[in-house]
């Protein structure tokens, strides 16, 4: 199993699709970023506030290229960035509750341009391919805020199971009922095949944005 939080990134490779090339994000993205970063139908929807400048922006891209967790989501007819994927090890509550096993989570945003037209389902599709038959991960969990039906559609359609809700704070300290979903890799034995609630009897606790 592979014990690193985004063994892509850490062996400086890129990912491509059809149309897409996962890759590290590079400083003269910034523009791009910005683009969709601005978007008040975009951020709010993953937890992170609105960028008011260009200046916000370049300063959480670089802080996306030091963590080496996130991914630039380019576009390879046009080479522009048009969105973010995310792989990180799972924080509190939900590493204690998945102790035993080794997972990432994942998070993702997309251009609002670039909506509906299946962009971010192919490049879940290939993250989830690569970490489960090249990394050996045991599972991904992913989530949405609770009125956000588009993720919902996008985490179903990619095969993802609902297991619980639980409280997400944002940016902004606004609380989010969030539901809570997984995938186990189809390789291995899922645990908690039939458990309709992974949290019945223990505390929820909550999630907090950190970008």
């Amino acid at each position: 199993m592979d014990k690193r939080a985004n063994p892509i990134l850490e062996e400086e490779r890129e990912l491509l699709t059809s149309r897409l090339n996962l890759r590290a994000w590079r400083p003269e993205d910034l523009e791009d970023f910005y683009q969709y970063a601005r978007d008040p139908e975009v951020g709010p929807r993953a937890g992170w506030q609105v960028h008011r400048s260009r200046e916000v922006t370049k300063k959480v891209l670089e802080y996306f290229v030091d963590l080496g967790k996130v991914l630039a989501i380019e576009e390879r007819k046009s080479a522009k960035v048009i969105g973010s994927l995310g792989i990180d090890e799972l924080i509190s509550p939900l590493k204690e509750l998945f102790s035993a096993y080794n997972g990432r989570e994942l998070g993702f945003v997309l251009n609002r341009d670039y909506w509906r037209r299946g962009f971010m389902s192919e490049a879940v599709e290939a993250i989830k391919e690569e970490l489960f038959k090249v990394y050996k991960i045991d599972f991904l969990l992913c989530g949405h805020f609770e009125e956000n039906e588009a993720s919902k559609g996008l985490i179903v359609k990619t095969g993802f199971r609902n297991i619980g809700q639980m409280n997400y704070v944002d940016q902004a300290k606004k609380v989010h009922r969030t539901l809570i979903y997984y995938l186990w890799n189809p390789d291995k034995k899922d645990p908690f095949t039939g458990v309709e609630d992974i949290f019945e009897g223990r505390s929820h606790g909550q999630l907090y944005s950190y970008y």
